[in-house]
């Protein structure tokens, strides 16, 4: 339920998953395509860039990141 209150163990999990993304400041702003991060930025957006961010991420083509992901991990 998003609506609960947070717990104990849902606390350890944003805390586990901060020190696995490696964030050091909030807000960070992480975009993800095809399961591939594409965009991090500690700091605020504005509205206007938030929106262009996300269409940016839209246009992605979730095949070629996958494809250079593959390749970054072979080197």
């Amino acid at each position: 339920d998003l609506h609960s209150f947070p717990t104990r163990r849902s606390s350890d999990l944003v805390l586990n998953l901060a020190f696995a993304l490696d964030i050091q400041s909030i807000p960070t702003i992480m975009a993800f395509r095809a399961g591939v991060l594409v965009f991090r930025h500690s700091g605020l957006l504005n509205g206007a860039q938030l929106d262009d961010l996300v269409k940016q991420v839209k246009e992605l083509d979730p095949e070629n990141l996958k494809e250079e992901a593959r390749k970054s991990s072979a080197d």
